[in-house]
């Protein structure tokens, strides 16, 4: 009943963005490709659509994603998320759920040059807009760790505002805590 398929896994790009573009370019090669199944990082996937997005919409072979920056895939109807954007869902969402609890002033922290806190900052600075969004602060980090010297400044401006609401885009199992 039905043909045997072989499944080609590639799930080890450990945070190098050509080796996930390599991967993926690899993945498309395959002319038995019947489907793809990957990429849960936003940054990963910034460069390998960047790379081949073309490609990837060209070849029609559907694409299911753990992606969470819609924006990074929204010109490619063969690709599909299971996880809710930053962008388009979670921003919303928070900065609605705040105001309607009457919370009016708000900071985020995130992390400097990680893609899916920084679609979560830019989606509540425009939703909240810069008079109530008081403190918007993106952390630099290195190998996981987050540059100590630029906590404390954050947590001063952060303190100094009063702010009824800090929101974090920082954290998760491969992007460093705060």
């Amino acid at each position: 009943a039905g043909q045997p398929r072989q499944l080609f896994g590639a799930d080890h790009d450990q945070r190098d963005d050509a080796k996930a573009v390599a991967n993926v370019r690899a993945a498309l090669a395959d002319p038995t490709l019947l489907a793809m199944v990957g990429l849960s990082n936003s940054t990963r996937a910034t460069a390998v659509f960047k790379e081949l997005g073309k490609t990837i919409h060209d070849s029609g072979v559907p694409f299911l994603s753990d992606i969470s920056v819609s924006s990074i895939f929204a010109d490619h109807p063969n690709v599909f998320t299971t996880r809710a954007s930053q962008d388009e869902v979670r921003g919303p969402v928070m900065a609605e759920f705040s105001r309607s609890i009457g919370y009016q002033r708000f900071a985020f922290v995130g992390l400097k040059d990680a893609v899916f806190s920084a679609a979560l900052g830019d989606s509540l600075k425009k939703l909240l807009g810069e008079a109530t969004l008081l403190g918007d602060h993106r952390l630099p980090a290195k190998d996981g760790v987050v540059e100590p010297s630029a906590i404390a400044p954050a947590v001063a401006d952060i303190v100094a505002k009063n702010v009824d609401m800090l929101f974090l885009g920082a954290g998760s199992k491969v992007a460093p805590e705060v």
